[in-house]
């Protein structure tokens, strides 16, 4: 039984919150469709800054995701 969706969460964060989460999944879509963007080309494509993109683009314990997604994922 579902009480709450994912996106219910994220509805509950800021604009700017919101706005991030959905630049995070654009910028999945496009590193899935193109394995070879590095996170400059990312970011200029997505009209987002580059150093958001570089903590997305990371491996391991250092990879950053949006603070709304981090709550979505620990609640799962």
């Amino acid at each position: 039984m579902l009480l709450v969706s994912e996106q219910d969460i994220i509805n509950t964060y800021s604009e700017k919150e919101q706005l991030s989460c959905k630049k995070y999944s654009k910028y999945k879509e496009l590193i899935k469709e193109n394995p070879s963007f590095g996170y400059k080309r990312c970011a200029k494509l997505l009209g987002v800054p580059q150093g958001r993109t570089r903590w997305w683009h990371a491996k391991g314990e250092k990879k950053a995701v949006p603070l709304a997604l981090k709550t979505v994922k620990k609640l799962k």
